[in-house]
């Protein structure tokens, strides 16, 4: 994928989804939510939320650990519909309520733990909501072209869709 890539995915709720690799080394994936930043920071940085929508269609978060302080660390493990654990291990680097959140990251399905990408993401306050920016800086292009290979264009899409469908039972039982 080049440097100037940019696809949309499938409409959800709010809004198509849209990867681009703005460098040899970076992905940024973003969507638009319908609900405020605080209520998408939630759903994003505490267990019992992430639990209902982290991962693709078929998938289950069967674990969501997360120390939600700079220094931090967290666990997600996603099980496929195949059985597989997909592990993602991470620290936080800076966490700006309900704004922005910095990590360092290691997604185990790429089988190698020397792999850590440092992710931002940024929520923004728009009119109709906000605006979710997932920017991946990579070590190599190698490695970003490794988490492209192994679907994490589908699969953040599908884990938006998910996220898009919960938010609205978030508001309800607030």
């Amino acid at each position: 994928m080049d440097t100037t890539t940019e696809r949309k995915m499938p409409r959800g709720n709010s809004g198509a989804t849209i990867l681009t690799t703005p460098s040899d080394t970076e992905l940024v994936i973003a969507r638009s939510f319908g609900a405020p930043p605080e209520l998408v920071f939630a759903a994003w940085t505490e267990p019992r939320h992430v639990k209902r929508w982290w991962g693709p269609h078929g998938f289950v978060t069967t674990l969501c650990e997360i120390d939600l302080r700079v220094g931090g660390a967290f666990r997600i493990e996603m099980r496929g519909p195949d059985g597989t654990i997909y592990p993602i291990d991470g620290t936080y680097r800076e966490i700006t309520r309900p704004s922005r959140l910095v990590y360092d990251e290691i997604f185990g399905c790429l089988g190698r733990p020397d792999l850590s990408s440092v992710v931002t993401v940024s929520f923004t306050r728009i009119a109709a909501g906000t605006d979710v920016t997932v920017h991946t800086a990579c070590m190599s292009r190698e490695h970003r072209d490794g988490l492209i290979e192994v679907g994490v264009e589908r699969g953040w899409s599908e884990t938006f869709e998910r996220l898009s469908g919960y938010l609205p039972e978030m508001e309800i039982k607030k």
